[in-house]
C-alpha cells in the first residue's frame, strides 16, 4: 500500500522545491520507484473508461492494487538558490482555474476508480501560493464553489459564479463530484525566504466514499 504522506515527507528532504510541474511529477515518480522498487510506473499513462479516455500523470502497479495519480504544482513568485541550483519561480496568473483543474483531476479519478474496483486515485496539489489554502474573505467570489481551504467537504456539483467571465470559464463547465471529500492541507517545506512557505494537499480516491484514511 503505496504512503502518499511518508514519501512526500521523504521527498521534501530532497527537493524542497522543483522548478516546475514536470520536474515535480518526475522527482516524485523516481522517490515512489525507489521506495517502491517492485511497482510497475507509466508516465502519461492513457486509460479507457465508459465515457472517455483520460491520460493520468502516473499509473503504478502494484498487483493486485493499482494507483492513478494525478499531480499539480501552483506557483507564487518566488527567486531563491537551493543546493546550488537557481530557482526563479513566476506566479501562476489564474489561481481560480488551477482550483477548478484540481477538482476536475479529482472527478477523472473517480472515473478511473469507479471503473475499475481495483484501483485508488490519487489528486497531489503542492504549492507555495496561500490563496490555495485559506478562506475565502467574501462569499460572493466567482469561484466560491472551486475553493480548497483547509477543512472544506467537497461534494456534489460545483458551478462558476453568475458573474465569471467567459474567458475564466471556457472548457472548464460544471463538475460533478461523486463522493465525499474532507480537505487537509499538510505542510511541505520553507525555505524561509519570501513566497519559500510549500505546503500539499492529498486526496484519495477510490471506489467506495472517498476519504483521507491511509493517505
Amino acid at each position: 500500500m503505496i504512503k502518499v504522506n511518508e514519501l512526500m515527507n521523504i521527498l521534501s528532504n530532497k527537493r524542497p522545491i522543483f522548478q516546475s510541474e514536470a520536474d515535480f511529477q518526475h522527482a516524485f515518480a523516481w522517490e515512489l520507484q525507489t521506495q517502491y522498487p517492485k511497482s510497475k510506473i507509466r508516465l502519461e499513462y492513457p486509460h479507457s473508461t465508459e465515457n472517455n479516455r483520460i491520460y493520468l500523470d502516473l499509473w503504478v502497479n502494484e498487483e493486485p492494487i493499482y494507483y492513478a495519480i494525478e499531480l499539480k504544482y501552483i506557483k507564487k513568485r518566488l527567486n531563491t538558490v537551493f543546493n546550488h541550483e537557481n530557482f526563479q519561480l513566476t506566479s501562476n496568473d489564474a489561481p481560480d482555474q488551477a482550483r477548478y483543474d484540481f477538482l476536475k483531476d479529482i472527478g477523472r479519478l473517480e472515473q478511473v476508480a469507479h471503473h475499475f474496483g481495483n484501483t485508488i486515485g490519487f489528486a497531489i496539489l503542492l504549492t507555495n501560493e496561500p490563496a490555495m489554502w485559506k478562506s475565502p474573505t467574501r462569499e460572493d467570489v466567482n469561484d466560491i464553489q472551486f475553493r480548497l481551504q483547509e477543512g472544506r467537504v467537497v461534494h456534489g456539483e460545483l458551478d462558476w459564479g453568475p458573474k465569471t467571465g467567459l474567458g475564466t470559464k471556457k472548457g472548464r463547465e460544471i463538475l460533478n463530484i461523486q463522493d465525499e471529500y474532507h480537505l487537509q492541507w499538510k505542510d511541505y517545506s520553507n525555505l524561509e525566504t519570501k513566497n519559500g512557505e510549500f505546503r500539499y494537499l492529498a486526496v484519495k480516491v477510490q471506489n467506495s466514499k472517498g476519504d483521507m484514511e491511509h493517505v
